[in-house]
């Protein structure tokens, strides 16, 4: 989903041969790190994301801001984003901005969750039963109904 996220704006800026070999040898440098601190906290590894997610919540507001003040162009959204969604054919920049806004608002919340899931473990009886120790899968659950403002609408089913 974040790949998605990236290559739908990397779409949208027409972005040169040795700039996406920057951002596939920066992604492959990023996954490698985080790899290994994820297997020393993943509880901290978890923290992490959710902040960044949290930073990309407040970025992608603020892009909104500079598309409705003209700041940005509100040009037409990349088929990749399109189908990705299921946005209208007639989706535009700030619809898909939308979109993505929404999704990292629900990574962040679920990676704070998980988070504190970890946290918790090692005062928690099992939950499944059958079960000797407490995993924090078994109990997950987050609710992601939040709030983000009017988003784009999206086609039906019987429209796609």
């Amino acid at each position: 989903n974040e790949r998605m996220h990236l290559m739908t704006f990397m779409e949208m800026t027409n972005v040169r041969w040795h700039q996406r070999l920057l951002v596939v040898l920066g992604q492959i440098g990023f996954f490698s790190a985080y790899s290994i601190f994820y297997l020393i906290t993943p509880r901290i590894a978890h923290r992490f994301t959710g902040y960044l997610e949290e930073e990309a919540v407040h970025t992608y507001t603020e892009m909104l801001k500079m598309v409705d003040a003209g700041q940005l162009e509100n040009v037409p959204a990349p088929k990749i984003a399109i189908q990705y969604w299921n946005m209208p054919e007639d989706a535009r920049l700030r619809d898909v901005i939308l979109v993505v806004r929404a999704d990292e608002a629900d990574h962040r919340l679920v990676n704070h969750h998980i988070g504190d899931l970890i946290r918790d473990a090692p005062n928690k009886k099992p939950v499944v039963p059958g079960s000797t120790t407490y995993k924090p899968c078994d109990e997950f659950h987050v609710d992601l109904h939040i709030d983000l403002g009017p988003t784009v609408a999206r086609r039906s089913k019987a429209e796609a």
